[in-house]
């Protein structure tokens, strides 16, 4: 009987070894984009983490520069953050102004905010830009929801002219 007690023990033993194990998150399905750098102080937002699919593309038209040409974005502007935004847009309104903290930049840093429009995957527009003020806040305007990645650029190179205004290009 004691033998039967052992057995039964070590199977324990070794089973409560492995389920850990098997109850940890995998890597490969972790999403680069957890490390979002970005919040957003507006009742009712969330913020969540995006699909390595989705991060990966954030990636690919960030890092084009014809793309990012034909937004206007400085070529010296670096991805920050990615991150897939939701908010409901109250009744009666076609768009929301939605401020987002830039926790990874500085007071200074010249910031675009890009949306991937959720009618066409692939078709990007920018929804905002500006430099930060000491709250490291830029707003975006939003027809919709979808995925947001936020484009830096440094202070020095934005104080030193490397940033143009959009319209007037001074």
């Amino acid at each position: 009987m004691k033998k039967l007690y052992k057995a039964l023990l070590v199977i324990a033993l070794a089973a409560a070894m492995v389920l850990p194990v098997m109850a940890a998150p995998s890597p490969q399905a972790e999403s680069k984009a957890s490390k979002a750098n970005a919040s957003v102080p507006m009742q009712g937002a969330k913020v969540v983490a995006l699909t390595k699919e989705v991060f990966d593309e954030v990636g690919r038209v960030t890092s084009d520069a014809s793309i990012m040409a034909a937004f206007g974005v400085n070529t010296n502007a670096k991805l920050a953050a990615a991150f897939d935004l939701k908010v409901d847009i109250p009744a009666g309104q076609s768009s929301v102004t939605v401020p987002i903290k830039v926790s990874n930049a500085k007071a200074g840093d010249y910031v675009y905010v890009l949306h991937r429009m959720s009618n066409a995957q692939a078709t990007w527009e920018l929804v905002g830009q500006g430099t930060l003020g000491a709250d490291l806040t830029i707003n975006g305007t939003f027809t919709n929801f979808s995925p947001v990645a936020i484009m830096v650029v440094d202070a020095a190179q934005a104080a030193a002219g490397a940033v143009k205004a959009p319209k007037t290009g001074q």
